[in-house]
């Protein structure tokens, strides 16, 4: 169930680890996770896990809230997306009692890695990213779309040229270096914005591997 807004509260359940199919994973004790959600400039409330099934009140003359998650995993059995880092500022007002689903801007990335999930060096790399809000949000046309590549665990970046595809869908090019040039990983960040103040921003360590290629 998407996040979203009945009477003066929200009610959200995000899970942290979900597959390109859309299937939820489980939490293990190796896993770090924390939230806040803010708004009026002061925390409504935070902890572990994005679990607010019995909502969180908000005050009534505040319609724009600031959402923090961070899950981090890094255990010798998973080599990648070791840390995610996601922050939303969504618009949202107080209702009759209906429930309005939140427009949370959500990003997924479809990379084309082999099974390993390794990409080719020394070379041009594209890659799709979708960024829209959950369904039965409001769609509001994104207006500013970028993307950051490192290749050195995030200590420089390089923006990747971006190309529309329409819908919230976008086309991103990178320029991979060598490997033995790089710590062997692409790390990422992204940035959406749309006309009506919703925004994301998405950090993701270790998103794929690089592997030399033939």
């Amino acid at each position: 169930m998407p996040p979203y807004c009945r009477g003066n509260r929200i009610f959200a359940v995000v899970p942290e680890f979900v597959d390109d199919a859309g299937h939820l994973g489980e939490i293990s004790s190796a896993d770090r996770s924390s939230f806040g959600l803010y708004g009026g400039g002061r925390r409504l409330t935070g902890g572990e896990h994005i679990l607010l099934y019995r909502g969180v009140k908000v005050p009534p003359d505040v319609g724009r809230f600031r959402l923090y998650l961070t899950t981090e995993r890094k255990t010798p059995w998973w080599g990648l997306s070791t840390k995610v880092k996601t922050a939303w500022r969504f618009v949202s007002t107080p209702t009759e009692g209906e429930r309005v689903t939140l427009p949370l801007l959500n990003p997924t990335y479809d990379v084309p890695v082999d099974r390993r999930n390794r990409a080719p060096d020394d070379g041009r790399f594209v890659f799709d990213v979708t960024v829209t809000p959950p369904k039965g949000a409001t769609v509001s046309p994104l207006h500013r779309f970028r993307v950051k590549a490192s290749f050195d665990g995030g200590h420089t970046w390089r923006f990747g040229r971006t190309r529309v595809l329409g819908g919230g869908h976008y086309a991103v090019a990178l320029r991979h270096p060598p490997k033995e040039q790089t710590d062997g990983f692409v790390a990422l960040k992204m940035h959406a914005a749309d006309d009506s103040g919703n925004r994301v921003w998405q950090s993701v360590e270790r998103a794929y591997r690089l592997t030399k290629s033939s």
